[in-house]
């Protein structure tokens, strides 16, 4: 089937998917009264495959306390209600967390792996296969090799096709590699998130031929202009912990928003548009996972693949992040000290 939208290649994988793909945890891992409907989900999911969006990101325990494999029933839930796209959805799942439940940290020994993938087969169904299975965070108490060799040993079982990293530092992706070819790096890149280790990943991504998935590409929604203070986030979303959306932090943050959408409202195109086009057009490797429940809002992300930025826009752009720096840590406690990870060096 033809793409309406621009293709990008997982690593060596020989998959290619749209340029921009379907980030589904906010779908149900959320402030409890913002979970979707099944109606509204599969509307904004088939919106987004029909435009293109063929990569969807999924996590093991994208869901609230006691229901962690939601996310994976919402997917199940949809392939048996259309069968057809099935085979048209690349889908990526992280995993890895102890006990499937990701606030108690990360094991990737072989037998929480095992258990873990068990969980997601059961909640996914039997329709859909997982293409690409990634540990959600580096396992600080072992090795990028040892943590590799458990995951060839369960691709080549059949557990999933390919092989995915997350949050993982640029010297851990090279050694990872090295043991497998890994077909993509999930980070968080966008406009609000250009840490030294994120350009790094990219670079090196681009030099061993890997796939850059970049979640949050929209400032959790920041840079949409959704939330203009802090009172705007439900009370039991998980952003009301995230720094950036704290206190004087939001008033810096927003302040560069209202910067860009300067910009993107000259150009006539929104500020999320204007985000999702600057990250696609910095590597030919990214591939944005923006999210929403809105069918929509889903492809209004998408056809940001059609925004082309001059290299005034793009300068005026750059200047701008110049001058001023996004305030606040991307986690709470630093992610736990899991973000960056090179795993267990000997």
């Amino acid at each position: 089937m033809t793409s309406p939208i621009a293709q990008r290649q997982l690593g060596s994988s020989g998959l290619q998917v749209g340029a921009i793909g379907f980030g589904a945890m906010m779908m149900t891992w959320c402030d409890p009264k913002e979970v979707k409907s099944d109606e509204d989900a599969f509307a904004s999911i088939k919106s987004a495959v029909d435009a293109g969006a063929t990569f969807i990101n999924s996590g093991a325990f994208y869901g609230n306390p006691g229901s962690e494999t939601a996310n994976l029933e919402l997917l199940r839930r949809f392939f048996d209600k259309y069968p057809d796209y099935v085979d048209r959805v690349v889908l990526s799942v992280k995993g890895g967390a102890k006990g499937g439940k990701i606030f108690s940290g990360i094991d990737a020994s072989m037998e929480n792996l095992r258990a873990d993938l068990d969980r997601i087969h059961t909640a996914l169904g039997p329709k859909k296969k997982v293409d690409i299975y990634e540990v959600a965070r580096v396992d600080p108490t072992m090795t990028i090799e040892e943590i590799m060799k458990n995951l060839v040993e369960l691709k080549e079982e059949g557990h999933f096709k390919h092989i995915g990293v997350s949050e993982i530092h640029p010297t851990a992706l090279r050694k990872a590699h090295a043991v497998h070819p890994i077909a993509a790096a999930e980070i968080e890149i966008s406009v609000f998130n250009l840490q030294p280790e994120a350009l790094e990943v990219v670079k090196v991504a681009e030099e061993l031929g890997i796939a850059v998935v970049a979640y949050s590409p929209l400032g959790r929604g920041m840079l949409t202009g959704r939330y203009r203070s802090p009172e705007d986030i439900p009370a039991d979303d998980v952003r009301k912990k995230n720094p950036q959306f704290q206190g004087d932090n939001f008033k810096i943050n927003l302040e560069i928003v209202d910067k860009l959408t300067a910009i993107a409202e000259k150009k006539g195109v929104s500020s999320g548009q204007l985000a999702l086009a600057w990250l696609l057009q910095k590597s030919d490797k990214i591939i944005p996972i923006p999210g929403s429940g809105s069918a929509k809002r889903t492809v209004e992300n998408i056809q940001s693949v059609n925004v082309h930025l001059s290299s005034e826009e793009l300068g005026e752009i750059e200047g701008i992040l110049s001058k001023f720096k996004p305030a606040g840590d991307r986690y709470a406690n630093n992610g736990h000290g899991l973000l960056w990870g090179k795993g267990r060096e000997d």
